[in-house]
């Protein structure tokens, strides 16, 4: 899914119909920051509000996920192109956790091999400092690889109102997690709470 693609469908639609962002949020029952975050693709509406929005809007989900209007001869081959981009979408991201969990288990193995190499061996204190230091570089490289991966990988759901949503690096990096469960605020219902990895919308 294309989330630019669906934004500006979402967005002609609804001029379409003559309503404001603000008339839209209202019939949905969400903010209108959030129409305006889906209109200029920064996210996909929540999967609960997929059949209010191509009703308020007058189309169908597989054309609101595909982001254009389908001719009906094509509705079915639309419908199986949909379904099999979520199941690439799932895919990746699976592969992608696993890349990070590899990662974090290599970088971890690397460091303490090498504490333990420079605490063991008789060697001078230059190369015991030197080892000590590339240990720690490793473990900071795959962290932040890691963490690519993983911001990457899904979106994270809100406890309060299930919505699915992405953050930026900076908010994953100060936010408290456990696992691939972690406590951030919900830009739907602006409530925080412990949010957990989803693979797909």
């Amino acid at each position: 899914m294309e989330q630019i693609k669906t934004g500006n469908f979402i967005q002609f639609l609804r001029k379409e119909k003559g309503l404001t962002q603000n008339q839209l949020a209202e019939i949905l029952n969400v903010s209108d920051k959030t129409i305006s975050k889906w209109e200029n693709g920064h996210g996909l509406p929540d999967p609960s509000l997929m059949i209010p929005l191509a009703t308020a809007l007058g189309v169908s989900v597989n054309e609101l996920l595909l982001g254009e209007k389908i001719e009906k001869g094509n509705y079915q081959e639309k419908a199986e192109q949909n379904m099999v981009e979520l199941m690439r979408e799932r895919a990746d991201s699976k592969k992608k956790l696993l890349a990070e969990a590899l990662i974090l288990i290599v970088s971890m193995l690397s460091c303490i091999t090498l504490t333990l190499v420079a605490g063991y061996l008789q060697i001078k204190t230059a190369y015991k400092i030197a080892l000590i230091v590339l240990a720690f570089v490793i473990v900071i490289i795959g962290s932040i690889a890691a963490s690519i991966l993983e911001l990457d990988a899904g979106y994270y759901e809100c406890p309060h109102c299930h919505h699915k949503f992405k953050v930026n690096i900076k908010t994953f990096l100060a936010s408290m997690h456990m696992g691939y469960t972690r406590y951030l605020k919900c830009p739907n219902c602006q409530k925080k709470g412990w949010c957990k990895k989803k693979l797909t919308k």
